[in-house]
């Protein structure tokens, strides 16, 4: 096949990068179905998403109360990955990189050696959450900081 073949082909809707490109904005903006709920049976189960489409790794997990909760899946420190295993059960967050660690609810526990920063109140300090709810037995994600529709309206077409 030649050039002008293949760009003729590269303009086709299904595979063609800016198509791929401007389709990221409805992964970025769709409640996606991320486990169901019996697969976190207890506080501390998780579940870890990789939504290759948009480079996000994203943590469903139980909180403390049996509340589903959900997080991109790094550190605010430097980005480092929180969760390495697709599934399991953890008491408390913590980074491999620098050992921050987080309770079930996204807050900061504890920086080591804190004073190296300066100014730095772990109060202030979250995993950044992502937008969960459910239906019908299922766990659903956006990570949309504001979801045009909530899950209920989204499913309803």
């Amino acid at each position: 096949m030649g050039e002008a073949h293949f760009n003729k082909v590269s303009h086709v809707p299904f595979i063609s990068a800016s198509f791929f490109e401007a389709e990221k904005d409805v992964w970025r903006d769709s409640w996606l179905l991320a486990a169901r709920c019996s697969d976190l049976p207890e506080p501390g189960s998780f579940v870890t998403l990789e939504i290759k489409a948009i480079a996000t790794s994203v943590v469903v997990l139980r909180d403390g109360k049996g509340e589903f909760r959900a997080y991109h899946n790094v550190c605010p420190h430097r980005s480092g990955r929180l969760f390495c295993d697709r599934h399991g059960k953890k008491g408390a967050i913590v980074c491999r990189f620098h050992g921050w660690s987080f309770n079930l609810q996204g807050r900061c526990q504890a920086i080591p050696e804190p004073q190296l920063f300066v100014g730095l109140d772990k109060k202030d300090i979250h995993l950044k959450k992502v937008n969960v709810d459910t239906w019908g037995g299922f766990v659903f994600i956006n990570v949309a900081a504001d979801p045009a529709h909530s899950l209920q309206d989204y499913l309803q077409g």
